[in-house]
């Protein structure tokens, strides 16, 4: 009989916890709204983007595209050393073991 009782301790516990996360849940709301509203209220909402001359772009898409060829460079070179060592590895393992 003894089993009843967890269980409806169970149960009223599972209760309270959802009543819980619909008070969280309510919150949350709340204060988004509030957030949205004082952001488009103070016109935050609307950014402002700086307009680039053509000249300006291109030197900025260069600049990009460099910075990216050297990234790969480096990887690439990276990976190789890497390679180069792990393979290096083995076949003196290898040799110590067999030989």
């Amino acid at each position: 009989m003894s089993f009843a009782g967890h269980v409806v301790d169970m149960i009223n516990r599972v209760k309270y916890n959802e009543s819980l996360k619909k008070g969280i849940r309510s919150k949350h709301s709340r204060v988004k709204e509030e957030y949205i509203k004082k952001i488009s209220s103070d016109g935050y909402n609307s950014l402002k983007y700086k307009e680039l001359t053509p000249e300006e772009l291109r030197h900025l898409k260069s600049r990009i595209k460099a910075e990216i060829i050297i990234q790969n460079r480096n990887y690439i070179i990276k990976t190789t050393i890497i390679l180069l060592f792990s393979l290096f590895l083995v076949i003196s393992l290898g040799y110590y073991l067999f030989y």
